[in-house]
């Protein structure tokens, strides 16, 4: 079973589930967003998930809002935890080797550009591991998620690095806000 085929099974499924979801969030704020090839894409709502994939593994999703339609983005970033990091800078590393640490390492990401409700795909999709199975996927060399946590409000700034084909994607981004359980 591969990780991020699991992942990507499920943010497929939680953006079906979104348009049902009535939380009433506060759209795009200017300080949240990523950016790739130049362009700002706005994540103003974000949440967790620590039960799809069992316990002891968490995924924060940033979106551009949880009541998903066509041309949503994601950023989605996976920690071998219970519980959201409250602190620290994670270095993409994969969780099967010896050597993998949980407080300094997160095990996978995926952005999602442009999602459409309609047919469940997305224009541009990255879908990243250091694992053994990368060959089918994105290598996440260099890739990092800077987190803090003020009260109730989290801080993500992030920079990952999808490499392919001898081609490197860059995707940086920062988020500030609550971050609720899905």
């Amino acid at each position: 079973m591969k990780m991020t085929k699991w992942t990507f099974l499920g943010l497929t499924a939680l953006f079906a589930g979104f348009s049902s979801c009535q939380k009433n969030i506060s759209e795009t704020q200017n300080e949240n967003y990523f950016t790739y090839e130049g362009k700002n894409y706005p994540t103003g709502a974000a949440y967790y998930s620590n039960d799809f994939i069992g316990s002891g593994y968490v995924q924060v999703f940033l979106t551009t809002t949880l009541q998903a339609d066509n041309g949503a983005n994601a950023v989605e970033f996976g920690f071998y935890k219970s519980e959201i990091p409250t602190s620290g800078t994670f270095t993409a590393h994969y969780f099967d080797t010896a050597d993998f640490d949980s407080t300094k390492n997160f095990d996978e990401a995926m952005v999602g550009l442009n999602f459409s409700k309609q047919s469940l795909s997305y224009g541009t999709l990255f879908m990243g591991t250091e694992g053994p199975d990368a060959t089918d996927f994105y290598k996440m060399d260099g890739s990092t998620v800077t987190v803090s946590k003020n009260g109730d409000n989290y801080t993500f700034v992030y920079e990952l690095h999808f490499l392919k084909d001898g081609k490197t994607s860059v995707v940086k981004g920062q988020y500030t806000g609550k971050v609720l359980k899905e």
